[in-house]
């Protein structure tokens, strides 16, 4: 259930419980390393932008932390520290992505944001960014345990990230860029169009814009075919060709190439004993060859030069 806050972080406790969760759809694990590395990318690229679509004002300095509690397990997705060490008013922020609503790990969420609090020295937010609904009316903010007259709640800050689709979409955030195309049910190819004119406009470094290109091309491959992704970012391939998919294009294209070398010259040699062997050819036998690859043609060549009929090759 929802929560009413003031600000980010000020929650009252919910006044009735969820009897359990909706079901999401089940999540590859290719897909989530996806969002995954995706987010951390945008995040490290542009550590306000998540917190200002939060509705936080943030005039001080924020930098990304790697923060772990004790075990490899309980590391969190990402901690902002905001404001320096010597600031009275720092705070962190402690953040958890989710693809679909999950509420299992909200314990685990506990205990790492107890010991983000205890390392960090800071006031510790925790904000779980949600970048689908799901099944959910309302999205999970936390959960209550009761037994008799005592009552154990934990609550959070959320927040959809579909529900910032314009925000995403005027530059405002460009570290999220590449998040577009999840705030639509039916992107087209313009969102990843806009998508690449936020990147190269903004004022990030260099680095940071080439991470970016390659993250959205990595979260529109959920989405777009390759050729659709070709069309888009291709223009971009000497900036980013050391870069994921690109790279695996550009590593394609060279072998295709050489394929299309290898298939032509079999093809040809493949003709021409068909036509020294015998005087009229059908007509789909001669298709057959020039859409064949090379490999096919080489595997028939010997039964051409063996053969005294045509109709023994069998095409």
């Amino acid at each position: 259930m929802s929560q009413k806050r003031n600000t980010l972080g000020e929650a009252t406790p919910r006044k009735r419980r969820r009897k359990g969760p909706p079901e999401s759809p089940d999540l590859d694990k290719e897909a989530a390393q996806i969002y995954d590395r995706t987010m951390k990318i945008a995040i490290e690229a542009d550590p306000v932008g998540i917190l200002r679509l939060a509705g936080c004002e943030i005039d001080v300095p924020v930098r990304v932390a790697n923060v772990a509690v004790n075990r490899s397990e309980l590391r969190a997705d990402s901690v902002l520290l905001v404001g320096d060490d010597e600031d009275a008013g720092r705070w962190a922020a402690y953040l958890e992505v989710q693809t679909w609503p999950d509420p299992s790990p909200m314990m685990s969420w506990q205990s790492k944001h107890a010991g983000l609090a205890v390392r960090t020295n800071r006031k510790t937010i925790l904000l779980v960014v949600y970048l689908r609904r799901g099944g959910y009316r309302n999205l999970p903010d936390g959960y209550e345990m009761t037994e008799g007259c005592l009552t154990t709640s934990f609550h959070f800050s959320n927040m959809l990230l579909r529900d910032h689709a314009e925000e995403i979409r005027s530059g405002i955030v460009p570290g999220l860029a590449p998040f577009l195309v999840m705030c639509y049910d039916n992107p087209g190819p313009e969102v990843l169009e806009r998508e690449r004119e936020i990147i190269l406009q903004s004022s990030l470094a260099e680095d940071r814009k080439v991470e970016l290109l390659a993250a959205a091309i990595g979260l529109g491959g959920e989405t777009f075919s390759k050729e659709v992704l070709k069309q888009v970012f291709e223009r971009d391939s000497e900036m980013i060709k050391d870069k994921g998919l690109l790279k695996e294009w550009l590593d394609e294209s060279r072998a295709e190439g050489e394929a299309r070398g290898e298939a032509t010259a079999s093809r040809k040699a493949l003709m021409a004993a068909l036509k020294a062997k015998f005087e009229n050819l059908p007509g789909s036998f001669v298709e057959r060859v020039q859409t064949a690859d090379a490999e096919w043609c080489l595997a028939n060549l010997p039964r051409v030069v063996v053969a005294t009929r045509v109709e023994e090759l069998g095409w």
